[in-house]
């Protein structure tokens, strides 16, 4: 075995389906998904022996080399799985998850384990080969929330899935593994563990308060200023008062909303909106750093929740977590978010 090939046991390992593991310590549930060790990584080694420098599957032109599109915005006239599109949904080449089989648990009476069952959808935001999200028209953007949107509603309509988690990895830091701007949407048969502890914490802040966790919060922010970034009608921007990551940024509805599939199409114009201006300011500011782009959204199937409200995280890839984050849980944010949030306020960011 050559220096820096995979062991032939990993390599075995690609052709496995993927599978539900639940830990018996937590009752955290991980997703083992060998395939996703044959995807590409970023920065590409060498372009194929047909393909030029500058190759990029995600690109117009290279339709054919994706799986079919689920969904659409085209131009008029152009047809789909061809050139003529602005923003493609297509399945993920490299799922975590598939959307065959059925997810029933099993067990030896200690683990707990299950078919690999659910959707992992693949949103390129761009037809021709742009990196960052940030440097796109405001009008893409909104092209981009539009098509988040779509995927989310189809996916709460399925009844065998419970949670859709929608995200962006961009750049090498934050994870990516393809450089031409896209963004993710995994939907599960499960609710993650961490939502389970958002849900649980906002209903028993509901319950003692008698007022929705992120409300207050919003309006604390809002009477506060020391940490607003920018606003537009309906959404805020702000640094989070406790960010896990140097100039963690959230964007809240100013109207309390559990579900962010539920939105009207003016609402998420506004949200592409506010989402390109805060993106922005980071490039600018922070001299395009990697970041992660996270939704958090309650769970389908349920009735609207008076203690949930749906949020964005912005999150730049500032630091690295060290052994302390991962022994404690907690974060060391270097940078005072007050701070943070005056250098993104600057009018030059």
């Amino acid at each position: 075995m050559a220096r820096g090939e995979p062991h032939p046991a990993i390599v075995r390992s690609f052709t496995r389906p993927p599978e539900w593991r639940m830990n018996p310590a937590t009752g955290e549930w991980v997703i083992v998904a060998p395939e996703r060790s044959a995807r590409p990584m970023m920065p590409p080694e060498e372009p194929g022996p047909d393909q030029p420098p500058d190759y990029c599957p995600f690109c117009e032109g290279h339709e054919a080399e994706t799986p079919p599109e689920l969904l659409a915005v085209r131009t008029p006239g152009s047809t789909p799985n061809g050139p003529g599109w602005l923003v493609r949904a297509i399945p993920n080449s490299f799922p975590a998850v598939r959307s065959s089989g059925a997810a029933e648990p099993v067990s030896d009476g200690f683990y707990y384990r299950s078919n690999g069952v659910g959707r992992h959808e693949l949103f390129i935001e761009s037809a021709h080969h742009e990196k960052n999200l940030a440097r796109l028209p405001v009008e893409q953007v909104q092209r981009v929330v539009q098509v988040w949107l779509a995927r989310l509603r189809e996916a709460s309509r399925d009844p065998f899935l419970y949670y859709a988690q929608l995200f962006k990895n961009h750049g090498g830091d934050a994870g990516a593994s393809v450089e031409h701007a896209h963004s993710q949407m995994i939907a599960t048969p499960m609710i993650p563990i961490r939502m389970r502890e958002e849900l649980r914490y906002a209903a028993e802040y509901h319950q003692k308060h008698r007022r929705c966790v992120y409300c207050e919060l919003l309006a604390r922010e809002l009477q506060a200023g020391e940490r607003l970034v920018a606003d537009v009608p309906g959404f805020q921007a702000f640094v989070a008062f406790a960010g896990r990551q140097p100039y963690e940024s959230w964007i809240l509805p100013t109207t309390h909303g559990c579900r962010m599939d539920r939105i009207s199409a003016p609402e998420a114009d506004q949200l592409g909106t506010l989402l390109s201006i805060v993106l922005r300011k980071m490039d600018t500011a922070l001299g395009g750093p990697s970041y992660n782009l996270v939704f958090h959204s309650a769970p389908f199937h349920e009735a609207p929740s008076p203690s949930y409200h749906w949020h964005v995280e912005v999150l730049p890839r500032m630091t690295q977590l060290a052994g302390y984050e991962w022994g404690s849980g907690a974060h060391i944010n270097p940078v005072r978010p007050e701070d943070a949030a005056e250098v993104l306020r600057d009018e030059r960011a």
